[in-house]
């Protein structure tokens, strides 16, 4: 299997060598952490482009209001669900338990890179 486009592109010894699992693992995790940083133009996600590609700002979520954290976790799942389809069923949680402080989430989902699917947890922080 070859490696992504994007990691072809920036680098120009990629396209030599294939991709092993524990690549492909980083490479999820680098796409999702990317994904992660990337704050979408509008106020409302609407559909699936490159326009609405990343999150809404963090900044507004507030860290006491556990409506504001549910609704951010839940979109997250949603866009990582949608825009890296190597993950499935994915779930995140707060690293940092209850508090929204930290801006640390916990990813698991089903990673597949072969027919099987593999259970997947990795951390990633969101910048506002």
């Amino acid at each position: 299997m070859q490696r992504p486009l994007f990691y072809r592109l920036s680098d120009p010894h990629a396209g030599r060598d294939m991709l092993t699992n524990e690549i492909i693992k980083q490479t999820v995790i680098a796409d999702v952490q990317r994904l992660l940083r990337t704050r979408y133009v509008g106020e409302q996600r609407k559909s699936r482009n490159i326009l609405n590609y990343g999150l809404p700002s963090v900044v507004n979520v507030g860290s006491n209001s556990s409506n504001d954290l549910a609704d951010m976790i839940r979109n997250i799942e949603e866009i990582i669900e949608e825009y890296e389809p190597r993950l499935r069923n994915v779930e995140v949680q707060l690293a940092g338990g209850k508090s929204w402080n930290t801006r640390s989430v916990q990813i698991t989902g089903d990673l597949y890179i072969d027919e099987e699917p593999e259970r997947f947890v990795f951390h990633a922080q969101l910048d506002d």
